[in-house]
């Protein structure tokens, strides 16, 4: 009994450890709390590619999005959030990220004309930030939202794009990488 308890506490300790000295806690990476899971509009008309190698920003990989623009939901646009929890369209508490006070990302349009918009909050949130209409270019840039007057106590949506037929009419493939929290 002595042993299992050692155990338990002795990997209790680890655990800890490697979060109080392994992770950065001054950024907070999107992949790492929250979910792509709010596909809205014309959903059907985004391909989704998470682990994107072709040229990314930083690390091994990117997320590739591909938008058609079809309108195969008859909205003329499509969106997703990164939810939490997922599938969170704002009736349950989301991640209080108080301690940031801003977002930046990185991104990059395949042939460098592509428009998107970005989001942080909405529905049932405790902020609702947006940034664009942004044109992006075919190399990898930074964007930066300041989030320092705003109430982050509530995130249920941390980040979410849209693109739409009106700005991209034949529709459009981008790159996103490093979504954080800083």
């Amino acid at each position: 009994m002595q042993k299992i308890l050692y155990v338990i506490i002795l990997s209790a300790a680890l655990i800890t450890a490697r979060y109080a000295y392994c992770e950065d806690p001054s950024t907070f990476e999107i992949t790492d709390g929250f979910y792509p899971s709010g596909w809205m509009g014309d959903y059907g008309d985004v391909k989704v590619d998470l682990q994107c190698t072709l040229k990314p920003q930083e690390g091994s990989y990117c997320q590739k999005w591909t938008y058609n623009a079809r309108r195969s939901q008859g909205s003329g646009w499509a969106s997703v959030s990164w939810q939490y929890p997922e599938n969170n369209w704002g009736d349950k508490k989301g991640r209080d990220l108080s301690r940031f006070g801003k977002l930046t990302f990185w991104a990059r349009g395949e042939e460098g004309r592509e428009v998107i918009n970005v989001r942080i909050g909405g529905k049932g949130n405790s902020l609702n930030v947006g940034r664009g209409p942004i044109s992006l270019t075919s190399e990898w840039e930074k964007y930066t939202i300041d989030l320092s007057p705003e109430d982050l106590s509530n995130v249920t949506s941390g980040f979410c794009w849209t693109a739409s037929k009106a700005h991209n009419f034949s529709g459009c493939t981008f790159y996103l990488d490093a979504i954080l929290y800083e």
